[in-house]
């Protein structure tokens, strides 16, 4: 567009000069960018132009009428060359023939003072200005986002009235933690069953003996089941203290409660012994000889013990395991029994002494104890045995078999003296030997040191989980 606008003022400038009288001595118009025509030192005089017009009709601008003439004239007989300045100006040369030239490049441009205008010369209309492009609508800028009202205050609600704190309730004393339910054996006894014993021969001491021991302790066994007075053995039991097979008969039958501690031995001139068995209801003793009154309270004292231990061992599942069969004899013992602190020793037999204590009066020392465990597990088929020795004095303990295994325990130290009703321990409860002596029990010189105890399958924790062995109830 900058081009074209050049060309078009160029021109207009040479149709100026044209109808101003003529075009000046250079040969060339230089035009710049913006239109603007500077002729170079041309005399425009149109005094001087009259003398030298040429009459020749061949002028290319003979008679030129308008804008548009003259533009079509140049255009068809002469060259026009176009060169761009180093800053952008554009150059339009019209080239003008060389007159003594003979090639045909065109008739010449006439001086300015040959070129007439027309006598007349016609109002030129001016060239209709170019349209200016429209302006392209600039776009309407978005409407800023108007800030959202705030909303108007709200006055807040007066507090309503609160009601005044009710008195804090005095603490309550918080429940002691109570101990663990007894835990009991899904085993239930049935009407008519029936434990089994213990044979005599897996008697623990019994099973110590020589055959010719044995003998002799089978022999005292029948008299005493008997109620006999005297038994006779072949042989001198005097020898190698053979006599003490009688205690040890006592040792391994607590349910002899009636057995009083002494004997008389006699040695017969053919070699035969004989010992006179002595017998007590608690208070009298046979010393020798027992009278009918004796026998009699003997009796009676035997059917309410045997009672007693049919009772509490019907409470017991045959169907237990041994060790289940184990704890519930403790229990029972150590709920119904109290260690009696005022015992007196009547130096033949007493109840507080031996199983009769116990299982009947429910009162005894740690020997009725240790006798009442041994018993009522013998009943329910478990072997059990008595262990003399000391713990901070004289004491009976007891052993017992389980799955071949030995085990200790001292039920009445797990009965705590002045405790409540309910007031009892495992903490005695299937020991072994050296976990005994570490709690203070020797056997170091006992005459019945009883088995040594090193398993603990069948112990307490073994056998019952977390359950507490400290207490029970």
């Amino acid at each position: 567009m900058k081009r074209f606008l050049s060309v078009i003022l160029a021109v207009a400038a040479v149709l100026q000069l044209a109808a101003c009288g003529g075009l000046g001595g250079n040969d060339t118009a230089k035009v710049d960018t913006i239109g603007n025509t500077s002729q170079s030192e041309t005399d425009l005089s149109s005094d001087t132009s009259s003398d030298n017009a040429s009459d020749s009709d061949s002028s290319v601008f003979d008679g030129v009428s308008s804008y548009e003439d003259l533009l079509d004239r140049i255009d068809d007989n002469y060259d026009i060359e176009e060169t761009e300045d180093e800053d952008g100006g554009i150059n339009i040369e019209i080239k003008v023939p060389d007159p003594d030239d003979d090639d045909d490049n065109g008739p010449a441009i006439p001086d300015i003072d040959t070129v007439r205008p027309d006598p007349k010369p016609q109002p030129q209309p001016e060239p209709e200005p170019e349209p200016e492009p429209e302006p392209e609508p600039e776009p309407e800028p978005e409407p800023e986002p108007q800030p959202k009202p705030e909303p108007e205050p709200q006055p807040e609600p007066e507090p309503e009235p609160q009601p005044e704190p009710e008195p804090e309730p005095e603490p309550q004393p918080q429940p002691q933690p109570q101990p663990k339910p007894e835990v009991k054996p899904t085993y239930t006894y049935t009407t008519g069953q029936r434990h089994t014993e213990v044979a005599l021969e897996d008697y623990y001491l019994y099973g110590l003996l020589n055959d010719t021991q044995k003998g002799w302790y089978r022999t005292i066994h029948e008299a005493v089941e008997n109620l006999e007075g005297s038994a006779e053995f072949d042989g001198r039991m005097s020898e190698n203290r053979n006599y003490y097979i009688f205690f040890i008969y006592m040792f391994d039958h607590p349910e002899h409660f009636y057995l009083g501690n002494t004997l008389t031995l006699y040695s017969h001139g053919n070699g035969t012994s004989e010992i006179k068995i002595c017998y007590s209801d608690g208070e009298t003793s046979s010393k020798g000889e027992l009278t009918p009154e004796l026998h009699e309270r003997i009796i009676e004292q035997k059917a309410e013990f045997e009672s007693e231990v049919n009772r509490i061992i019907s409470t017991i599942p045959a169907d237990a395991p041994d060790v289940w069969k184990e704890r519930l004899i403790y229990q029972r013992i150590l709920l119904d029994s109290h260690y009696n602190l005022g015992a007196q020793w009547n130096g033949v037999c007493e109840p507080n002494w031996n199983a009769y204590g116990i299982i009947v009066n429910k009162y005894g020392v740690c020997e009725a104890y240790s006798e009442a465990f041994q018993l009522l597990c013998l009943k329910v088929g478990i072997n059990s045995t008595s262990v003399v020795g000391t713990a901070g004095g004289g004491h009976k303990w007891n052993a017992v078999q389980l799955d071949g295994e030995w085990y200790i325990c001292d039920i009445t130290f797990d009965d705590p003296i002045g405790g409540g009703e309910n007031d009892a321990y495992f903490y005695y409860f299937n020991r072994t030997t050296a976990e005994m002596e570490e709690m203070h029990h020797s056997t170091e010189g006992s005459d019945y040191p009883g088995p040594k105890a090193t398993a603990t399958k069948y112990s307490f924790e073994n056998s019952f989980g977390d359950e507490s062995r400290y207490k029970f109830g």
